[in-house]
């Protein structure tokens, strides 16, 4: 097998020399300016290109072992949640969410759950302190195995950590592990 010589024809690149092609074809391509390629599959072509050119400050995200990637914006670091008697979460907000605690609550199932994404809880008692959360556990919820919630700090304006990752196998989010107690 050879190589392919790129060569700029200024509105995009191209593949100049015809190379041989098994199973028939012509050998002869071209890319958009600044693409991006990736390996394909004897079934998709051997090198495929990005679907466009992406956005400003967008990342290449894997969309799994037999697909393309595709552009998409990064995660937020870290995205708030809005407390409320049940706390809606949405996994694709990030990986480090946030809330304080107006009252004992109800964490919600997230939605958007990707297999293995891990997700952090930064839970922050109020003025008031000794609020405490209810894990959803039905289908999307979370898990604790054969152990317990862990017991949030009581103290006004403590903060606890609380991580789990999502296992598509099991259909929930495992717990990972806690922090508690900062202040």
């Amino acid at each position: 097998m050879g190589y392919f010589p790129f060569v700029s024809t200024g509105g995009g690149s191209s593949i100049t020399t015809p190379v041989s092609v098994p199973n028939g074809g012509t050998g002869t391509a071209s890319l958009a300016s600044y693409a991006v390629i990736t390996g394909g599959t004897t079934s998709t072509n051997q090198v495929q290109q990005v679907s466009g050119l992406g956005t400003s400050n967008f990342a290449l995200l894997s969309a799994g072992a037999a697909a393309v990637p595709v552009w998409a914006a990064p995660a937020a670091p870290v995205s708030p949640l809005t407390d409320a008697a049940t706390i809606t979460v949405n996994a694709a907000l990030g990986t480090l969410l946030t809330v304080t605690l107006g009252g004992s609550r109800t964490m919600g199932a997230p939605s958007n759950p990707v297999n293995g994404q891990p997700l952090i809880f930064q839970l922050t008692q109020d003025g008031t302190g000794s609020r405490t959360i209810t894990w959803t556990s039905g289908a999307g919820g979370y898990t604790f195995g054969a152990g317990a919630a862990p017991t949030l700090s009581t103290a006004i304006n403590t903060t606890d950590l609380v991580g789990f990752r999502y296992s598509a196998v099991v259909g929930k989010w495992c717990f990972q592990g806690s922090q508690l107690g900062f202040s």
